[in-house]
């Protein structure tokens, strides 16, 4: 049963939905993605590619092409968030 929806956007009128808080500090990254990623990655894989550059575009695409590189069996969905930091003018008092 390993591969059984238990929930989805559309399936009902109905949603139940997990929310969860947290906040994230300037230079902080977060990744977001399907299973299809991380049954090919390791974290260690996942945070040494996002920590590698600075651009969430450059990222998504990096882990997407080596989780097909590893033989990909599912879809893949990754979304890469990267909290700006302030820039020079900002952090001035």
């Amino acid at each position: 049963m390993g591969n059984v929806l238990y929930r989805a956007l559309g399936q009902s009128l109905d949603l139940e939905v997990d929310l969860y808080s947290h906040y994230l500090n300037a230079g902080d990254r977060l990744v977001m993605c399907s299973d299809g990623l991380t049954r090919h990655l390791l974290p260690e894989d996942i945070a040494r590619i996002v920590m590698e550059t600075d651009s969430p575009d450059e990222a998504s695409l990096a882990l997407i092409e080596l989780t097909n590189s590893r033989g990909a069996e599912d879809n893949v969905s990754v979304v890469v968030i990267m909290m700006a930091l302030p820039s020079s003018d900002e952090a001035k008092p």
